[in-house]
């Protein structure tokens, strides 16, 4: 919301309709909004987080009554009932590659599947779940977006995000970079003094490496022999099933003492855990942009994480950030044991380089996201 906020504040675009989310509405609802718009002469429509085909979408469709349009997003009814044209920002899609609608990562995982000591899928329902609801329907997605005469703007935060979904070479996409603003401002230019704990904080769901995590310290206190070396896991597990099988695995490969669940954490109580920690352990096989490795950079943490597209796009010419191919765990560990074994000389020279301090500079500052929007909009809506 703060980007939104930001530009209504500024009154810059008052003509323009801002969804900043897939929120559903019964039918009367959206013809009255609907109305109200034309009623207020609404040129322009964006939605800052394009979101079709979802579980509530459809669920919402069933008992309802909506009408089909409803289905491609809520602001493309809109648009579609305005016969304006409309732009989306996407952040939830394109998060990994895929092939003729198969996802990368299920392939990967297939191909790795014997020297990986955890189905990281957990289930084969759970493939299956994945297949289709982040295979075949980005898959759809992106044709629809692609070739819809509505649709004259497609807003990616990584040029990798639009690759992944085959969006990187038509005319109507269009990269905002930056794309994020860090959130460490009052924490920026500060040095802390380092301590012997890795950190990994995200959405705790098994897509995002939570389930890998203990694996990886098992095989890098084999690398270093430091046997009291820390990792602090912070975030929220979506149910206690998932959280009961990291306990577990915790608890099987006897690293109580190593793997520490903090809980969640928030703002400058988080972002002090970050800014000691020896590095940021993030292997996530889902990301278009990652907040995550943005906020570590900032708080001059090196990271080590797999080579997704999008974050190789966007992170791949920073030192303090390694990229290790998706599911090998051992080069992961590898990695970061090079990282502690780093004299304090070595270990400034990374994270105080000059390319992370340019990088940092440059994405410190919502004024310029703000900006890169705006002027495109201002020619892409033809709105003055």
């Amino acid at each position: 919301m703060d980007l939104v906020e930001k530009i209504i504040k500024e009154n810059k675009l008052s003509n323009i309709l801002f969804l900043d989310d897939n929120s559903t509405h019964p039918k009367i609802l959206l013809k009255t909004t609907l109305n109200e718009l034309k009623r207020r002469n609404v040129k322009y429509v964006l939605d800052l987080n394009y979101w079709p085909l979802s579980y509530m979408q459809l669920n919402l469709y069933k008992k309802n009554s909506l009408p089909f349009l409803y289905l491609l997003g809520e602001a493309y009814y809109y648009s579609k009932g305005l016969g304006s044209k409309m732009g989306v920002m996407l952040q939830g899609v394109g998060l990994n590659e895929n092939i003729l609608g198969v996802p990368k990562v299920m392939l990967r995982y297939i191909k790795n599947r014997e020297a990986l000591p955890i189905d990281v899928f957990i289930n084969n329902r759970n493939k299956i779940i994945y297949f289709v609801y982040k295979g075949l329907r980005e898959r759809v997605i992106s044709i629809f977006l692609k070739y819809s005469r509505a649709i004259n703007r497609i807003y990616g935060i990584s040029y990798g995000q639009l690759k992944v979904l085959h969006l990187h070479d038509i005319n109507k996409s269009y990269v905002i970079e930056p794309a994020i603003p860090d959130s460490v401002s009052n924490l920026r230019g500060l040095k802390f003094k380092k301590r012997d704990y890795l950190v990994f904080y995200a959405r705790l769901i098994p897509l995002k490496g939570i389930l890998e995590i203990p694996f990886i310290m098992k095989r890098l206190i084999e690398l270093t022999n430091l046997k009291e070396i820390k990792i602090y896991v912070m975030g929220k597990f979506p149910n206690t099933d998932l959280k009961n099988i990291f306990l577990k695995t915790v608890q099987d490969l006897k690293l109580e003492d190593n793997v520490v669940y903090k809980g969640f954490f928030y703002g400058e109580e988080l972002y002090k855990i970050i800014a000691q920690a020896k590095c940021t352990l993030y292997p996530s096989h889902e990301d278009s942009f990652s907040l995550a490795i943005l906020e570590s950079v900032a708080l001059r943490t090196p990271v080590v994480a797999y080579d997704l597209l999008p974050l190789k796009s966007v992170y791949g010419n920073l030192p303090s950030v390694v990229l290790v191919k998706e599911f090998d765990i051992n080069e992961m560990a590898l990695q970061v044991s090079r990282i502690l074994r780093l004299n304090e000389d070595k270990y400034n020279e990374i994270v105080y380089s000059k390319s992370v301090d340019n990088f940092i500079e440059k994405h410190s500052n919502w004024d310029d996201v703000v900006n890169k929007l705006y002027n495109d909009l201002l020619r892409t809506a033809k709105i003055r």
